[in-house]
């Protein structure tokens, strides 16, 4: 009994769809391909894109109000020691190290985009798994220096006198 019905049914539905024109059936059909695909209504997925869309404005003010750090856009680390040297920075405070890079010996090495330290730059070499010392410079003298830091002789002193071997 069910079978005449459905025919029936179907029949009336694609009759009425037939008059209303192409542009009424891709409408039908791509809403029920919609419901069918996602499970939920239409009204229900633009509900979850205005709810989507306001997470990311909500996102894009907390990272504009978010203080993020400053950057110089290069330090050049000219190593003229016969030591491979690790070097790190810190804004003076000597809690917080940032590491900066590796600079092999007798060689000078650019590094791009260093997180600017402030009006004070300390910083800390070490090489063959000793300390080599500490260097403050103003950041005054650095942009003098076109941000070029020439390594002390006193950091190969320092490791020479721990008995640390130049680098091969």
């Amino acid at each position: 009994m069910a079978g005449p019905r459905l025919r029936h049914l179907v029949l009336s539905h694609a009759r009425l769809l037939a008059s209303l024109g192409p542009s009424a059936v891709s409408r039908v059909a791509t809403s029920a391909r919609s419901r069918l695909i996602l499970g939920f209504k239409p009204g229900a997925l633009a509900g979850i894109v205005l709810a989507a869309a306001a997470t990311v404005a909500g996102l894009v003010l907390v990272i504009q109000s978010t203080d993020l750090p400053e950057y110089v856009d290069q330090l050049a680390v000219e190593n003229g020691t016969d030591f491979h040297l690790r070097i790190e920075v810190s804004d003076g405070d000597d809690e917080s190290w940032l590491a900066v890079g590796t600079v092999e010996a007798e060689t000078t090495k650019a590094f791009p985009r260093v997180i600017d330290q402030g009006e004070v730059w300390l910083f800390r070499f070490a090489g063959q798994g000793r300390m080599g010392g500490e260097l403050r410079v103003d950041r005054s003298q650095l942009v003098r220096d076109d941000w070029r830091l020439v390594v002390p002789e006193s950091v190969a002193d320092e490791l020479r006198a721990q008995e640390a071997l130049p680098s091969p």
